[in-house]
Order: structure tokens, then C-alpha cells, then sequence
């Protein structure tokens, strides 16, 4: 199956070569949406596909590429920071359920350093963005429309008269509409919230969920699989996040060793 990593950058050069140098040896596709000239220099010389947007908010930034890539192969979006760091075990991990067409995979444990301080935290059954494969059916979910309503509708749409608003384009051509919405726009893929720039993981797996998407959140333990590096520029700083103390040294040795 082909993947395509896809990653959201603004700042820390040094940090998102290395990035691109470990998504390289896994022979992984990348596809991203940058904000600063340097970053279109990295994914120039690293081959990667990519689309320019304002940084904030980074929701609807995340959008931007997300529509941009959808015009490329693929049979699974692996979502990551440009500060993030796979360990190519995942995939073993990962195989089974993606062999089975599973639309949203993912881990809910990772490994967190900050300078010479490392952590271990686990989400709980909460899969995190960091690593985490959508399937390209599940990504047409996402696609959404924007429609006028003529009456008042409730249950998942949910509408007031004279509102208008985005909702899934399944929703809105199921069925004969035609007596309560009318559709006023060009279809758009949204999966993150557009005007938020926090907690966008949790409520992208839960707008997949809503509309179907099927789901596996895969029990790892405390394996090494996927690291995030911490830096002044991250939205939640290090400090920030409550987990178990990791042994800096063992952590650096799963990923960074080259």
C-alpha cells in the first residue's frame, strides 16, 4: 500500500531536516503545507510536494494541504509533526488493520524530549495525531459542502432557517434534500477545525468517527514507536504534559542515533 506522510511546518529547520531524513529511510512520500521560504527549500530538496498557507489558524492551514493532496496516489495518510519521529516497527503494528481496510489507526502512547529530559505518556485510548493513518476512502468523509437551510432540521446536520454552514457532502445529497437545504458552495475538504489552533487531533478522529469511520487504536505498551520533540515554538511546551519520566539516554537511542 502507498503512504503518504503529510506534515504541517513553521519553524525549527534543524529539527524538520532530521524529520525529513528519517521519513526518507522509511521510503515514505511527503506532502506539506509550509509557511516560510525555508521550508519550501527543505521540501524541494527532499523531493516532497507541498502548498503555501497562512500559519494560523493552523486548522484551517491543515485544510489547505489536505485539499492540495487529495489530488495524489495514495491508500493511507500518515499524519506527523515536523518534529516527530517514527520507528519503522509501527508498520508492523500497523499492517493487519490496514490490510483490512481500517479507515483510522493509530497508537495512543509516545515518547516526549525536551533537551536532555525525556517522557513517557499514554493517552488512554486516545489516538494521537503523531503516526496515525487515515485511509483515502475515510478521508472523503471529510468532504464537506456549504448549504443554506429552508426549514429547521435537527439530528446530525442540525439547521435554523437562513443558517448556512458547511456539513458532510453524504449528508447533504442523501436522500431528496431539496425541500429543507439547498446546496450554495463548492464541495471542501475539511477535517480539522479551521479556527482552532489546539486539540485538533481529538476532534478530527471524532468528526471521522461521527460519520462511520472505522477505528483501531493499537496497544503498544511502552514500545519506542513514535517520538515528539519539544522546543520553545510548540504550542503545549514540554511542561505542559503530565507523564511518567523516561530514561533520556534509552529514548535518544531508539531514534536518534544517527
Amino acid at each position: 500500500m502507498k503512504v503518504l506522510a503529510y506534515m504541517a511546518i513553521w519553524k525549527r529547520p534543524e529539527i524538520t531536516e532530521r524529520c525529513f531524513k528519517g521519513l526518507k529511510d522509511l521510503g515514505l512520500e511527503v506532502f506539506a503545507v509550509v509557511s516560510e521560504d525555508w521550508a519550501e527549500e527543505l521540501c524541494k530538496k527532499y523531493k516532497a510536494g507541498f502548498v503555501r498557507a497562512e500559519n494560523n489558524p493552523l486548522g484551517k492551514k491543515l485544510n489547505t494541504g489536505l485539499a492540495a493532496l487529495m489530488g495524489l496516489k495514495f491508500d493511507y495518510m500518515m499524519t506527523i509533526g515536523s518534529d516527530n519521529f517514527i520507528n519503522p516497527a509501527l508498520f508492523e503494528a500497523y499492517k493487519y488493520y490496514m490490510d483490512k481496510g481500517v479507515g483510522l489507526i493509530g497508537v495512543d502512547k509516545v515518547y516526549f524530549m525536551e533537551g536532555d529530559r525525556a517522557k513517557f505518556v499514554d493517552y488512554q485510548l486516545q489516538i494521537i495525531g503523531a503516526g496515525r493513518m487515515i485511509s483515502r476512502e475515510a478521508l472523503e468523509t471529510a468532504k464537506q459542502v456549504k448549504v443554506r437551510f429552508l426549514k429547521s432540521v435537527g439530528g446530525m446536520i442540525q439547521g435554523q432557517p437562513g443558517e448556512e454552514k458547511f456539513i458532510p457532502v453524504h449528508r447533504a445529497i442523501s436522500g431528496d434534500r431539496s425541500d429543507i437545504l439547498e446546496i450554495i458552495g463548492e464541495e471542501k475538504v475539511i477535517l480539522w477545525d479551521e479556527d482552532k489552533n489546539k486539540a485538533l487531533d481529538g476532534s478530527s478522529n471524532l468528526r471521522l468517527i461521527a460519520d462511520g469511520v472505522t477505528n483501531k487504536c493499537i496497544d503498544v505498551g511502552r514500545q519506542p514507536y513514535i517520538l515528539d520533540i519539544k522546543g520553545e515554538d510548540n504550542i503545549w511546551k514540554y511542561d505542559d504534559i503530565a507523564g511518567d519520566p523516561a530514561e533520556f539516554n534509552y529514548v535518544k537511542r531508539c531514534f536518534l542515533a544517527n
